[in-house]
């Protein structure tokens, strides 16, 4: 069953398991290396910059590393994406080993190649062309394990500054769904290597919420078409049988969203809209020092390096951290205790302090202080450490993670 000519994906899924479980049972045999040594001598190996230097990576109990106690390497299973498979190893002959194993995993779940009946299971085309090495791209990033880093290609970044130049310049007043939806896909991508790019989007986002809402409401004045399409999907009334029913029901499902979403009525771009576009134009050119990687300690789930405890009442707020050494109390000023609750029934007059907001304030300072010990002690040698900031209030866990930039109050 060669995958992609007559199997599914999810079909294929079985058999990449087996593979996967099977490397790790294989791993660290040297002879493996001997047994495969045609097809390991296909691949290249590049050249290691001694320059750059090694991050570190610290283990957690979620991360344990690529080395047991005793420095050996660990039979770690090859990560396999649908048929595509990446390997880790501190060395080449241990890369070298990895390699077999993984070779002998699919030939045993495959089959031994023979190419006079079927395909060889081992892809040669994509197998000539590795070069093993600590830079790798895939899926439209480039991984760097000396580094220890996530980032964009410089071609992609290139590529996306150049459609703003042309499509989104800033002569331009208006746009449609599918331009703008094109744009966030765009840029999107760019917050693979860069999350912060995430936080600096609401304005395009909400731009297409908006024009989304007024291409319904004006496919449904206008157009007969998308209302027969709405009608036959809320009565269901298709001239089928029953078990035919629920493809005609998807069928106009997808036409609808389509009409939607590919409708060529226009829209303005808003100064907010057009403020977010001009930001990424000017951080995207090439003279730009902006960075678009992110170290990978940063996108993988971790153990907490410490731990911080805070909580708010109107009158006050306090927080603490065992780990860290520090803790801390404030009373509000009298100012902000009049606006609260305990002097005012309701925010008739704007004026309320919600203690929602409050408790963001704890959140806050308390981050302010583990931030302080951190840079400013030998509390770790973790390069990137992560705080646990533990709230018992919903608002303001939202509003730290990124619902601030939706709502006014926080």
């Amino acid at each position: 069953m060669v995958f992609g000519s007559i199997a599914s994906a999810s079909s294929w899924e079985p058999f990449r398991r087996a593979i996967e479980a099977l490397s790790a049972v294989y791993a660290n045999r040297t002879d493996l290396v001997r047994k495969h040594k045609k097809y390991l001598d296909m691949i290249s190996w590049a050249t290691t910059d001694p320059s750059v230097a090694l991050s570190k990576a610290v283990a957690c109990a979620i991360n344990q590393g690529v080395l047991d106690n005793t420095g050996a390497a660990r039979p770690l299973p090859a990560r396999i994406f649908v048929d595509d498979s990446l390997l880790l190893a501190t060395s080449r002959w241990t890369m070298m080993m990895n390699l077999a194993a993984l070779i002998e995993a699919i030939f045993v779940v495959m089959g031994e190649p023979d190419t006079s009946i079927r395909q060889c299971p081992l892809a040669q085309d994509k197998w000539v062309e590795v070069v093993a090495g600590p830079v790798q791209t895939s899926l439209g990033l480039i991984m760097d394990t000396n580094r220890l880093t996530v980032a964009i290609p410089s071609a992609y970044v290139n590529d996306v500054w150049a459609i703003i130049n042309t499509a989104w310049h800033v002569n331009r007043r208006k746009f449609i769904v599918s331009e703008a939806q094109t744009l966030t896909g765009k840029l999107g991508h760019l917050a693979e290597g860069a999350p912060w790019v995430h936080h600096l989007m609401t304005h395009l986002y909400a731009s297409i919420a908006y024009a989304l809402a007024e291409n319904k409401r004006l496919l449904t004045e206008l157009s007969q078409d998308f209302r027969d399409v709405v009608e036959s999907i809320r009565t269901g009334s298709f001239l089928c049988s029953a078990t035919d029913r629920n493809r005609h029901i998807s069928f106009a499902l997808k036409k609808a969203a389509r009409m939607v979403h590919h409708s060529k009525y226009k829209f303005v771009i808003n100064k907010s809209m057009r403020q977010e576009i001009e930001f990424f134009q000017d951080k995207l050119q090439p003279t730009s020092s902006i960075l678009w990687e992110t170290p990978i300690a940063h996108l993988i789930p971790r153990t907490p390096t410490a731990t911080a405890f805070g909580d708010s009442c109107l009158e006050g707020a306090g927080g603490y951290s065992i780990e860290l050494g520090f803790w801390w109390h404030i009373d509000f000023p009298e100012e902000v205790k009049c606006r609260t609750l305990l002097f005012k029934s309701d925010n008739k007059d704007g004026q309320l302090i919600s203690i929602n907001v409050l408790e963001f304030v704890t959140v806050i300072i308390n981050y302010i202080a583990s931030l302080h010990v951190i840079t400013t002690t030998n509390f770790t040698d973790d390069p990137h450490p992560v705080l646990l900031n533990v709230t018992d209030n919903m608002s303001a866990l939202k509003w730290t993670t990124g619902a601030c930039r939706k709502y006014n109050i926080g």
